[in-house]
This record gives structure tokens, sequence and C-alpha cells, in this order.
């Protein structure tokens, strides 16, 4: 057998046949030696040659084969030898290609060995990889256990979050531990602690959910429960979690539903006597709670359960109760809004019978058609409560069969909620009646006729004869359309039932409905044809019956519409049956292959069929006239088409490119798909980026990026560089010098002419991208050169990717006192810097960390002749600042800010104090304080600057600054109110009871500082727990000062507040205060008014 033998023999077969061809081929190799010598000179040959000889190793396992391809040009020869690499080669042979993989490999081959469990030699490679390396972090990953946890320490401080995660996918044990290990260090902000964790949660809960548990239980000693996304964990550990969220202070937001029924009583009560935001979702978890946790949660809960606005119990709520309490409620609360004149007939509902019809029927005859179809609404939605009057229902709904069309809707959507089980034989002569009285209204909605088919559908399970011939009714005189989720009519906050109508009842219902189905053929209802049957057969596979429709239906449609979604139904639920119809179809109507999804279908499956449509030609039937020449276009890569397929599909794609009076769509199309072409020389392409048709080539210029060889292509490319075509060129060169090793693109880059700004800026940014060391002596190179004002621009933005030089900072350090702002502003470090990597990464030359130099950059800025940019690091970055105990050891940066604060003009003071507080630690005490003392005439200023530090400065860590500053504005009399503000928000409780007694006894606590020590109560002491509270309130109400006593009144309503509820002993405490001989306390006592006096 010779080679054009093989290749003849191979076009009349599709590609899957080709494949298993070659690997037979391969197998026969082995022991004949004739075939073996065919094999290894197709090896040799043209391009698809090699790719059919490359399958062939799948049988043969020639290795030296799969070996010498990995450095073929062709991208998809290289991506299919990697495929093989762990079938065919032994580890020795793996390491090697390993140890000299590009660095565009490595991870796709790491990838693929790790698949195949060849961790000894990735290990054997790790430890021989440089801490270094660009890709460290990625390719550590791989590693087996042991490798890895030696390199834990250096991961940690290198890793990227997406790094993180791909660690998480090898190793989720040991990302559960070094996050513990990380936590408890202290050396990492929380808020990156909390970002990792709760973008690994997800993926680790699913293979290590006991130690996720514990790695929570362990981090909210350090970092507050409400930082983390608990969902994944509270779903799986609901008891665990919420004793969690029970010891916390914080309001959590969460899923409720998904896990409340799981619960006791005792932790449910306790979770909304705590959670706000359970409270606020309690008409979606009550209902699905036992009927003996209903009546716990409701009789020892019930005002917590009601609506934080309205104050009412919700609906569904209260329809979750049983009998009794539910009527007692409804009638509460459908009086309560008769007094208040807004009458919600949706409480009627839950009254008896007699109640419901009197507080109904005035609405039932009401003008207004939509105060008409709530009444009805609600009228139906009673029967769920008194199931014996359903067929008086029923027959009520009868007299009102002339109806508005918006009062039918929302009957029917009524109806439908009803449950199932209330239909009985006897309800469904009503129920026909009704739906024929919707038919005979010309009026009929869409909104009502889906309707009326959702209701057909829902029965049909338990009545399925009566709904079957209903809904042939309604699709003979009124069509189908395709049910929705949710409803049409006003009442939107109800949703559908979900219709689920199971296989069997759809092949039952096919049958009933065969007839008007085939009938709709004849009538051109092809669009109402494919609904029906994509509902009722949204998975497949399609009955024989349905098959046999739709290849009926696409023998006669006329519409590309109908024709392209006939296709896909039967390519995705019955591919065999296309398979043998599309050749028929196209035999007897060539015009067929007009439609891009016939042809996308032969280039996936049946290749061997496309080769006589593979020029321009003119096709007369029943999508095409015959005028027009047709070529079909290829929107994926052909590499299943054989040489002379793609040699035949190119030249009819280059005719149709010079064409004479070609539009530009089509020759842009044409172009692309010159680039799908493997099999094809890239010289055509390189013609047409040489033509004056400035379409043809643009167009072409950008499409040699896209071939899958670059042979040839970066010499024409450079060519280019140095006329017209240079902008589109060098944008088109990057991704092809990426891909090379960064010697030999370097090599490249330097022959790049930069007279052309354009051109000039990205020879900068590819020459950064190249990550190697002398692609960073050529930037130094290119940086003491004369250059553009923009390409300067470009090249400090790259030299931002080599921070670990200090040859980098000591320029930036130059450029960013230039006087031109732009200039200056691109010496400001770049948001990717600020990650724990980078931040701690330390300059040898200097040792100093990145992050110290970064403060270095920061105090130059200050010192910028224009104001306008010099807090532009701190804008940029101020979310990833952290406190400078430690980094900042001359503190030259605080200085600098302390100076501005204290001497600046309004703006520039602001933001230097809100720097200044948010960077200080515990041990800049003095310098704070200094700071104040300087502005203690200026009452405005140290206004401006307490509310700065109050919200910088939180925790017990900053309370030397904080009694500094207290001290300091102690020696004026004037600062009472900014010294409340500071104690109350930040002092322990036995500091702020001292302090406030001793304002007392100094009488300086006046009626202005009284006023606002109570506001701040109200809103600062969120940090004491009850006991806490109450204990300050006990010490004050003792206290024979009015003033004390009156902040203990305080304290008490805040108590109350947090609970969200009267205790007995705090009504005790309220009555107290009612008789204080205190005016004072007394009025306010007496106007502080419980739940019960308030109704």
């Amino acid at each position: 057998m010779t080679i054009d033998q093989l290749l003849q023999d191979l076009e009349i077969l599709p590609h899957a046949g080709r494949v298993q061809k070659m690997i037979e081929l391969g197998r026969r190799s082995k022991s004949d030696p004739e075939i073996e010598a065919l094999l290894n000179e197709m090896a040799q040959g043209e391009w698809y040659q090699r790719f059919l000889a490359l399958y062939s190793c799948f049988g043969s396992a020639n290795a030296a084969q799969v070996l010498a391809t990995l450095t073929h040009s062709s991208r998809i020869l290289r991506g299919l030898a990697l495929r093989l690499l762990p079938l065919v080669c032994n580890q020795i042979q793996l390491q090697q290609v390993l140890e000299n993989a590009p660095p565009a490999l490595r991870l796709p081959l790491l990838w693929n060995l790790s698949k195949h469990g060849h961790y000894a030699c990735i290990d054997r490679f790790v430890e021989r990889l440089s801490p270094d390396d660009p890709q460290f972090c990625q390719i550590v990953c791989f590693t087996s256990e042991g490798i890895m946890r030696r390199l834990a320490s250096l991961f940690q401080h290198r890793a990227r979050l997406q790094d993180w995660s791909r660690l998480a996918r090898f190793h989720p044990q040991l990302v559960i531990e070094m996050l513990v290990q990380w936590s408890k260090d202290g050396k990492q902000e929380e808020q990156i602690i909390v970002q990792h964790l709760n973008t690994l949660l997800p993926r680790l809960i699913l293979v290590q959910p006991e130690q996720c548990l514990q790695l929570l239980t362990t981090l909210v000693q350090f970092i507050s429960l409400d930082k983390f996304k608990l969902q994944p964990l509270v779903n799986r550990f609901p008891f665990e979690i919420t004793e969690l969220i029970l010891a916390q202070k914080q309001q959590i937001v969460l899923d409720w539903w998904r896990f409340i029924p799981r619960l006791s009583d005792q932790q449910i009560l306790a979770l909304c006597t705590k959670q706000k935001y359970m409270r606020d979702n309690a008409s979606v978890w009550f209902p699905l709670l036992s009927l003996e946790k209903r009546l716990f949660i409701y009789n020892n809960g019930r005002e917590l359960l009601r609506n934080t606005y309205s104050k009412k119990l919700p609906h569904a709520v209260i329809a979750a109760l049983p009998t009794a309490q539910r009527s007692e409620e409804g009638r509460k609360h459908f009086l309560s809004t008769q007094q208040e004149r807004r009458i919600d007939l949706k409480y009627a509902v839950f009254l008896p019978w007699d109640e419901v019809q009197s507080a109904i029927e005035p609405y039932l005859h009401n003008s207004d058609s939509g105060r008409r179809s709530e009444a009805f609404f609600a009228q139906i939605g009673a029967v769920l409560y008194h199931r014996s009057q359903f067929s008086a229902i029923l027959e009520l709904l009868l007299q009102r069969r002339t109806e508005h069309d918006g009062v039918r809707r929302g009957i029917l959507f009524a109806l439908m909620g009803l449950p199932v089980a209330f239909w009985q034989e006897e309800h469904l002569a009503y129920l026909e009646q009704i739906i024929r009285h919707g038919l005979n209204d010309l009026g009929l909605s869409e909104e009502t006729l889906r309707a009326i088919i959702k209701l057909l559908l829902r029965l049909l399970p338990s009545h399925f004869d009566w709904s079957a011939q209903q809904l042939i009714v309604v699709l003979r005189e009124r069509g189908f359309l395709t049910p929705t989720p949710y409803t049409e009519n006003d009442f939107m906050s109800h949703k559908v039932p979900k219709l689920q109508i199971e296989p069997a009842l759809s092949a039952r219902l096919l049958d009933f409905i065969l007839p008007t189905l085939q009938a709709w053929i004849e009538q051109e209802k092809e669009t109402e044809l494919l609904d029906v049957i994509t509902y009722l057969f949204p998975r497949g596979p399609l009955p024989e019956k349905v098959a046999h429709l739709l290849m009926t239906l696409l023998k006669q449609v006329q519409s590309i519409e109908i024709s392209k979604r006939v296709l896909r139904m039967l390519a995705h639920y019955e591919p065999q049956q296309l398979a043998t119809l599309l050749p028929a179809l196209l035999q007897d109507d060539a015009s067929w292959i007009t439609q891009p999804i016939v042809s996308a279908y032969l280039l996936r499956s049946r290749q061997e069929l496309l080769t006589p449509y593979l020029t321009s030609q003119a096709y007369s039937g029943r999508f095409s006239t015959g005028r027009k020449q047709v070529l079909p276009l290829l929107v994926q890569s052909a590499t299943c088409l054989t040489t002379n397929q793609q040699v035949r599909f190119a030249s009819a794609l280059l005719e149709q490119i010079q064409a004479s009076g070609q539009d530009s769509r089509s020759i842009v199309q044409a172009i692309k798909c010159l680039a799908f072409l493997p099999a094809n020389p890239s010289a055509d392409l390189l013609r047409l980026a040489q033509q004056q048709n400035p379409i043809i080539r643009t167009t072409a210029l950008f499409t040699l990026g896209r071939l899958d060889s670059s042979d040839g292509i970066i010499p024409e490319l450079l060519a280019a560089l140095q006329d017209s075509r240079a902008r589109i060129a060098i944008v088109v060169l990057r991704p092809l010098l990426l891909r090379l090793p960064p010697s030999q693109a370097l090599t490249y880059l330097r022959m790049v002419p930069q007279q052309r700004v354009t051109v000039a800026k990205e020879k900068a940014r590819l020459i950064g991208d190249l990550a190697s060391e002398d692609a960073y002596q050529e930037l130094l190179s290119l940086e003491q050169q004369e250059l553009h004002h923009d390409v300067r621009i470009a090249l400090l933005s790259t030299l931002w990717k080599y921070p670990q030089y200090a040859q980098t900072w000591a320029i930036m350090e130059r450029v960013i006192q230039d006087q031109d702002v732009e200039m200056a502003l691109e010496a400001v470090p770049p948001t990717r810097l600020w990650n724990s990597a980078n931040l701690h990464q330390r300059i040898e030359a200097t040792g100093l960390t990145a992050y110290q130099h970064s403060l270095r950059l920061s105090t130059l800025l200050l010192q910028h002749p224009n104001k306008r940019i010099r807090f532009s690091i701190f804008h940029r970055h101020i979310s990833n600042y952290r406190r400078l105990e430690g980094t900042d050891s001359n503190r030259d940066l605080l200085l600098a800010l302390a100076q501005m604060a204290e001497m600046g003009e309004k703006e520039e003071r602001q933001n230097a104090t809100k720097f200044l507080f948010r960077l200080c630690s515990s041990q800049d005490s003095d310098l704070i304080s200094q700071v104040f003392r300087s502005r203690l005439s200026r009452f405005d200023i140290l206004q401006e600057m307490v509310s700065s530090l109050d919200a910088c400065l939180k925790g017990l860590n900053f309370l030397s600054i904080i009694r500094g500053v207290l001290d300091v504005l102690a020696t004026s009399p004037f600062t009472t109110l900014l010294r409340l503000q500071l104690a109350i928000s930040h002092l322990p409780a036995d500091e702020l009871i001292l302090f406030l007694c001793d304002l007392a006894a100094s009488n300086e606590l006046h009626a202005d500082a009284l006023i606002k020590a109570c506001h701040h109560f109200d809103r600062d002491l969120g940090r004491f727990d009850l006991p806490i509270l109450e204990r300050l309130e006990n010490i004050f109400a003792s206290s024979e000062d009015e003033r004390l006593r009156r902040l203990a009144l305080a304290l008490l309503l805040e108590q109350v507040q947090r609970t969200n509820r009267w205790s007995a002993a705090n009504l005790y405490r309220l009555r107290r205060y009612r008789t204080d001989t205190s005016l004072m306390v007394a009025t306010a006592a007496q106007f502080t008014f419980t739940e019960v006096e308030m109704k």
C-alpha cells in the first residue's frame, strides 16, 4: 500500500473513520515492517499526512515520533502530541521533555502528566525548579503532598488567588492547614485571608467538609464571622454554624430557608432574636417548619415574625399556622387594614367562611377590574381552608362568564394555585365551562390562554383523559403557548407551580394530540408544532412518531428559521436519524448546503460529504434561487478535512476574494476561513497581506496571527513594520513572539524600528512581557534613550512588571518627582503589585521590601508641586495599605502626613488626616497627640479630625492613641462633645464609666453633652454584649446624679432595641425610671412606650 492509495481510501470516510483506520494501522505496524515504513514516511510528509501519522501512535506507541512532533511549528500537531505523551513515553523520556519544555507548554504538559499519575516525574522536576521562576506557584501545585509541604512557605508568600484555587484542587487538606497557620501568624491582612477562604471554600468543602468547619472555627477567633460566605458550610453543618452565629453579634446574610427546618426550635428562636435578616425572611422559612416548631416559634416569638415596616405578620406565616391561630390572626390583621383604610383582602382568606363571604362580597362587584380580580383571587384562595365550599365557588364563577379578560386570567391563575387533590370528577364539568367561556371570548389574550394551558397541564397527571381532551380542544381552537414559570397577571409575587410532565404521560398525551399536530403541518403552524414537541420532550429521546413528524416537516418546510430549528432538534436528540436523513436531503435538494447548520454538521460529523460543495456554486432549490454563487463558510478549524479538501476549498475562497464586485463582508469572511485550513500553505495569506486593497490587506494581516503555524509569518510581519501596515503588524506580531523562547523573541524585537510611536510603544510592552533578565536589561537600555513622551509612558508602565529589581524603584523615585503630571503618575505602583507575593518580596540590592519602597514613593509624591496628584497612591491603593508598624522605620511617611495635617490647606489637610489615621500604629500615640495639640484652637478642624479618627481606628490595639487624644482634648473646656464621641466609641466599659462619672462630677456633662451621649449610646455600643450594657445601666441608675440616671435609661432602650422585645425585667426597670424623682428622667421614661401600650 502506498501513501496515495491510503489517502484515496480515507477520502471516502468521515474523520472518525479515518482516525480509527490510522489507529488500526498503528497497531498492525508493530508486526508489519511495510506498514511501519509507510507510517514513518507519512510522518515526514505534508501537514495532513503528519496529522494522520500522529494518530497512528495511539496504536503503535511510537514515542520517537511523538517526541519529534513536540518541536513542530504547528500548534495542532503539538497539542495532539501532548495528549499522546503520557500514553507512549517512559519515565526517562517524560522527564527530559519536562525539563526542556518551553514555558508555554509546561502547564498543559503537567496537567496531562498529573491526570495519568506521573507524580514522581513531576516531583523530580519541581525539586530542581528555581523559586524565582515566574511559573513557580503554578507548577508546584501539581507535585505530591510531601514535596508541596516542603514548599508551602515559599508558595504562601508568592502565590496569587488563582494559584491557591489550583492548589485546592490537588491538595485540599494542605490548603486548609496553610490557611489556619496563615491566620494565626497575624502577618497577613484580614481582607486577604477572607478573600482566599471565600473563594476556596466551595471547592474545599466538597472533599474536606469537617476540616473546613474546623478552619472556620479557628478563624472566627481572629476575624469577624460576617466577613465569610457561610452558605456552603451552613448547608452541610447547620447546627454547628448556627452555634457560631449565635455566639457572634454580627448580622449574617444567608439563604436561611435552606437549613432552618433542620434546627431545633430553641435554635430557631434564638436566631430570630439575634438575626434581623432571618426575621425579614420569615415568610420563606416559616412554612417549611414542622407544625410543632411553627407553634413553638409563634407562641414564644410572635413579635419577632412581624414585618419590620408594616409591623404585621406576613401572609405566608399566617397561612402556615394551625386553624385556630390562623383565623385569629387573619381577623386581627383584616380589621387592622380596615381601620387603616388600606384593606388587604389577602388577610380575609384566613377567616371563617361566613366572614370570608361578607368581607369579599362588596369587592366582587367593584367597578375596578383590578380590585375585582383581587377579590376573586382571595375568594378562591380561601378554598384552601374551606374545601367543602369548592363546588359553590366554581358555580359562582360560572355566573361571571362575561368578566373582563384580566379578571378571568386572575381567576384561572388562582385555580391553578389550588392543590391538585382538590379537583374531583364533579368539579371538572364546572372547569370545562369556565374554559369554554374563555375560548369563546374574542378578546382572549395570550396571557389568559397560557393560564388555561398551564391549568390543564397541572391536572394532567390526576385527570389524564379529561385534561387531554380539553387540551386537544384548546390546541385546535387557539393553538399552543409554552408555559412559563411565572404568572402573567398582576399577582407577580406568586409563582406558578412547577409543571413537570413525566415521560410516560408525555408519550400518552402524544397519542391524543398527534392528529392535531399532523394537521398543523398541513396548516403551516410549524412554530406551534415545534413548541409542543420541545415542551413535551425537553430532554429526549424523541419518540418514533415525533421523529417521523419532524422529518416530514423537514422535507416540505420553506422557512429557513423553522428548518434550522428542526435540524437542531434532530442533531441534539436523534443524531443517528439526522446522519441518515441529511445525505438524502442534499441529494434531493442541494440548496440545503446553504444552511450554516447543515455545513457545520457535515464539517463536524460527515466530512466526506463536503467535497462536492467546497467550490463556489449556484444552487437552485428550496433555499436558494440559483442566481447567487454560494460557498459554505467555516466557523472552526478544518483539521478533519483532507489535504485535497482543504486545497480545493482554499482555491474557492481565493476566487471569491478576488472576484470583482464582491462585498467587503464576504471578503472578510473568506479571508478568515483561510486561517482554518492548516494543510493549506500560508503563502496565500502572505500574498493577500501585500495587496493594495485596504480591506484585503488589513484582514489578511490580522488573520496571519490566527494561523496554526508561524513559519514564514514573523519575517513578513517585521517587513510590514517598515510601511503603513506597521500599526496592524505589531499587534499581530505580539502573540507570535510570545510563543517563542524569550531569547529568540528578543532578537526579533531588537529588529523592530522605533520611528512610529504606536510600534515603539508596543515594542516596549512586548519586551516587558518576555519576563527574562535580558529583556529587563533591554528595557533599561531603552530608558536611557531619547524617547517620545508616549513611548516613555509605555516603558514606565512596563517596568512595573519587574519590581524585584532595585533599578526599577530607583527609576520610579526619580520619575515620581517629574514636573510632568502624566509622567509622575506612571510611577504610582499598579494594582497588580499589591498582592502578598509582591509586597513581601525583598529587594536584595536595597534590603527593603516592595511595600517599603512603595511607602518611599508615597512620601516623595506628597512633595510634588502639583497638589492634585499628591495623594494619588493613597486613593488608588487605600484598601491595600496596612498599618505601618515596623515598616516605615524612619517614619518618613507618617511625619510628612502629620506635617500636612498641621499646615496644609483644607482639602489637603483632610486627606492627610484620613491617611495618617489609617496608617498609624499603636506606637504613634505621641505623633497623633501632637497633631491634635497643634489644632486645639481650631474647633472646626478638631471636629473633622475626631470624626476621621473615630472612623479609622477600631479595636483595643489603638487605645493608647485614643487615650492620648482624650488627654489633649481635655485641656480645652470646649471639647466635651468631641471627647464623648471618642470615649463612647472606643473606651472599655470600666474606663467609660470613670470617664462619664468624671464629666458629671466636673459639671461638664451639660445638656448638649447629655444629648450627644444618648445619641452615641444608640449608635456606638454594639461592641458591648448585653450583660455589659446591663452592668453599665445598673451603675448609672444607682447614681445620685440625675444626668447619669438619664444615661441609664438610654442604656435600657439600647438593650430593648438589641433584643427587639420588652422582657419582664426591662418593664420593671422602665417603671422605676417613670417614678424617678428627676423630672428629666421621669419625662423621658413616661414617653417611652412598650408594644402593649402602642396597641
